[in-house]
């Protein structure tokens, strides 16, 4: 069964497509340089077919989907953000493995 949007027949797969092509544009122009790896936020009731879907569209577009998140982890992972920004350190961990303390400036 066709959608329209605008008078005209689009497809979702396509347009699932063509939205992860002008996210990775916009994600390149703002970070000058080649993401490869990216995690997605996508609605809790999406099935398990719309989450294969995803990234089977992110293999086409060579991103390497790392995770999916709802809003719900999204919510918790932000509140955990938080407190620790109000504890007076957040640890940030690059893909290096890397670790160090940033000192809230508050002190």
């Amino acid at each position: 069964m066709p959608v329209y949007f605008n008078n005209k027949a689009v497809s979702t797969g396509r347009d699932l497509l063509h939205t992860l092509i002008k996210m990775g544009e916009t994600a390149k122009s703002h970070l000058d340089g080649i993401i490869n790896n990216a995690g997605i936020i996508m609605p809790v009731y999406f099935n398990n077919f719309q989450h294969q879907a995803t990234k089977n569209a992110s293999l086409i577009t060579d991103f390497n989907i790392f995770y999916t998140l709802n809003k719900l982890n999204i919510i918790i992972i932000m509140h955990d953000f938080e407190l620790n920004l109000r504890n007076g350190f957040f640890n940030f961990i690059k893909e290096n493995k890397y670790t160090k303390d940033l000192q809230d400036s508050q002190d």
